[in-house]
């Protein structure tokens, strides 16, 4: 890939310096304009090129970005939002560097899922909240806020704005938690929430508020009703976060991540821990502290970013940005994005991520390796290799199977033809037919017992407690190790080996989203109802044809 370095000065030093490189993405929404030479932005203030470190997942790398501690993609992954602790709120886009409005004094920022909306104080100890019309570029609505506020937060829909209760004192009679509609700028709820909040979040729908902070030394996570203001469940645990880049929700609004020490994921629908990676553990996640996490749009992965300080580099750290995988809590891949990773954010299309470091600024992300293969796809790959990466989709190494998605994700067609031979529908449970299929692991015949099993694996994750059930009937040796080999987690059982595949199978079809990768889809998502594969079918294809345009599909 060729390199290019554009640079951009403030307006009383504007130079221009040449251009070599012309990032080339086909999709609409991310496709690349070339820019001419001798071009040059006075409002931008920023040097783009790609750096000297090894990693072909890099698109572009943006410094002289000093104090820039946030990034938010907006809506057409095009267009990133940064703040930073100098007061500079910046939208500008990323393929040219060219700023698109820059705002100034807004000290502590939360901007609308739009951009359209900007919520600021200039400062820690500042009583006043101002929200601005970035469009207009003028404020609209003052707020009263306590003393020492730092948690505050747009809603989904961009109406509504969520403002922490309680001071930096923690008094008895200090202001709840509210929320305010930003149109009129009234409390249209309250919350029976008094202490100094260090971050909150909304679920997807909007639904839904959960909550961060310490109690008497007791460290817990609230989930709260929007609607009636109640508090519908209570987290405890080790939660160690003072920042809103530290807690977000997935996109379906089941699972929340945080940081602990390392990240921790909880499932909001039963209030129990998921999975937890423990920061220090090498060669997990041996760094010295976690500063950013955010979910992929399709929910299947967490991007985190990364202090790697000097312990970390005692123990021969080099990675400061990870992709952690959503099901299995395994990282998948691991870049270098400096020492000091401040904030981490997906694009909505979910081929792209940002993060920001202390010292280097700006790094955009292509993990997928999609953006960079856009209207090429890579070479075929041998019949041998192309079933080797089906394997590799099941692998319980998660760079391993990442690979295998990004490998037959930018090859389309080979991708398709694979799948429709391999990818398997749910088909229906049905009791009778469990306990011929079990009985048929007696025959004598190798091949009647392995169609058995693979009917069953066919059933889906739900003929495990009917196999569960059937376990612990009198059964032939035989029978019992092919149940076991069925179901065993210490030995990673079939059915849940193959589920783990389909989901990433399906993952990857996402990633296509083609007229045959949606063919596929709806082929999956016609399979037996309830089952799982049916259900991560019907979502991702409900995800694919709002990002598709009807004509391409």
């Amino acid at each position: 890939m060729a390199s290019k370095r554009i640079r951009w000065a403030p307006s009383k030093f504007s130079r221009v310096i040449g251009v070599g490189f012309v990032l080339a993405i086909a999709a609409a929404s991310l496709s690349a304009q070339p820019k001419k030479n001798g071009i040059a932005n006075k409002n931008a203030g920023a040097t783009l090129s790609r750096p000297p470190i090894a990693n072909h997942s890099l698109l572009l790398h943006a410094d002289n970005l000093i104090g820039t501690n946030s990034i938010r993609f907006l809506a057409d992954s095009r267009t990133l939002v940064t703040t930073g602790p100098f007061g500079t709120v910046r939208y500008w886009d990323w393929r040219t560097g060219q700023t698109v409005k820059a705002f100034r004094g807004h000290l502590f920022v939360a901007v609308s899922p739009d951009g359209k909306y900007l919520a600021s104080k200039d400062g820690y100890s500042s009583t006043v909240l101002k929200i601005w019309d970035c469009d207009a570029k003028k404020e609209i609505a003052r707020l009263d806020v306590p003393y020492g506020l730092m948690a505050f937060r747009f809603s989904p829909c961009g109406k509504f704005l969520a403002i922490s209760g309680g001071t930096a004192n923690n008094k008895f009679d200090d202001p709840p938690l509210r929320l305010h509609e930003i149109a009129t700028g009234k409390v249209v709820q309250t919350f029976p929430l008094r202490w100094t909040l260090r971050a909150l979040v909304f679920t997807p729908d909007g639904k839904r508020i959960i909550t961060t902070h310490d109690y008497a030394q007791t460290r817990f996570l609230q989930v709260w009703d929007v609607e009636t203001g109640k508090e519908l469940r209570h987290l405890e645990g080790a939660f160690f976060t003072s920042s809103q880049e530290y807690l977000q929700t997935s996109p379906d609004g089941n699972l929340l991540v945080g940081v602990s020490p390392g990240i921790r994921v909880w499932d909001l629908q039963t209030g129990k821990e998921k999975w937890f990676n423990r920061t220090g553990d090498p060669p997990n996640l041996c760094v010295d502290g976690i500063t950013a996490c955010d979910f992929s749009p399709n929910g299947h992965m967490i991007l985190v970013g990364a202090y790697r300080g000097p312990r970390a580099k005692l123990r021969g750290a080099k990675a400061s940005v990870y992709l952690f995988e959503t099901a299995t809590g395994k990282i998948r891949a691991r870049f270098d994005g400096g020492e000091n990773v401040r904030s981490a954010a997906f694009s909505p299309c979910g081929r792209l991520c940002g993060t920001i470091n202390l010292h280097w600024g700006v790094n955009i992300w292509d993990p997928t390796d999609l953006v960079r293969h856009a209207g090429k796809p890579a070479p075929d790959l041998v019949t041998e290799t192309l079933n080797d990466q089906w394997h590799a989709l099941a692998s319980q190494v998660g760079e391993v199977s990442w690979k295998a998605v990004t490998t037959l994700a930018v090859r389309p067609e080979q991708t398709a033809t694979l799948f429709k031979k391999r990818l398997r529908v749910n088909v229906t449970l049905d009791q009778k037919m469990v306990d011929k299929l079990v009985s048929e692991f007696d025959s004598t015949d190798f091949n009647v017992c392995e169609k058995a099993m693979n009917h069953l694996i066919d059933m889906g994750r739900e003929v495990e407690p009917v196999l569960q059930k059937v376990r612990s009937n009198a059964l032939s040796p035989r029978a019992k190790n092919c149940l076991a080999e069925l179901l065993d987690p210490s030995a990673s059982g079939r059915i849940a080996v193959e589920e783990l595949r389909h989901l990433r199978a399906l993952e990857t079809l996402e990633y296509i989203g083609n007229p045959k990768a949606i063919g596929l889809l709806k082929t999956i998502a016609g399979g037996a109802p309830g089952g799982q594969r049916t259900r991560d079918a019907k979502a991702a294809l409900g995800r694919v044809l709002k990002r598709v345009p009807p004509s391409t599909r």
